[in-house]
This record gives structure tokens, sequence and C-alpha cells, in this order.
């Protein structure tokens, strides 16, 4: 099959992807800390489709719709099957928190993968 062969925006994350899924940071962000540079959070991945070993894979991370543009966020594999995200506060006026944005206080984090060689 060609690339001519695929109608655009018919691929779906799971056609490019290793697994995808979503984490939830049950305890959620909060920068109020004395030190609120970065947060890490651990969670199981929840893939659609099969069960992941996603232990050598690249994990590309997005946070929730509402996600303050001061906050970046990254993932990686973590120790059975969990996905470790790194939420960091990188400036620009107050640290945020749940106080005064509310998808920070149990947001889900969609996340698909992809197997390196």
């Amino acid at each position: 099959v060609g690339g001519a062969s695929v109608a655009n925006g018919s691929l779906q994350t799971l056609d490019i992807g290793s697994f995808a899924g979503a984490v939830r940071a049950v305890q959620g962000f909060s920068w109020d800390s004395p030190n609120p540079t970065c947060q890490v959070v651990e969670g199981p991945a929840m893939p659609t489709g099969g069960q992941p070993n996603i232990s050598d894979d690249v994990v590309v991370v997005t946070p929730p719709a509402g996600w303050p543009d001061t906050v970046v966020v990254t993932g990686k594999p973590a120790p059975n099957n969990d996905i470790r995200i790194a939420a960091c506060w990188v400036g620009g006026g107050a640290p945020p928190s749940p106080a005064n944005n509310a998808v920070l206080a149990n947001p889900v984090f969609n996340y698909v993968t992809f197997d390196s060689p």
C-alpha cells in the first residue's frame, strides 16, 4: 500500500503507533511547594487494543484541554508498563494550582507509543 492509497484523514493513532490510551494522574498537580519546578506522576498504561510492553517505546503525551500553557508535559516508560509523566512549570505568572485551574486536580493525559528498534 502506497501513500497515495491512503485517504487523507483516514489513519488513526493505532495505525501509526504501537499503543494509544490514557493515564489519569489521580493525585493531581500543584506548584505551591517550596520547589515548584517539576512534578512527576506515574500511572498504568490503559491502552486501546492489546497488552502493551512499552519498556523501550518512545512515548508522546498530550495534556487535557484547558492545561496551562506555562506547564510543559513529557512522558516516558516506567517499570511495570506504567507511564511516567513529568509536568514542569516554566514560569510566567503565579504557579498554577487546582484552586485557579480545575484541570490540574485530576487530569487525564492521552498518549501514543512508538516501538523503537
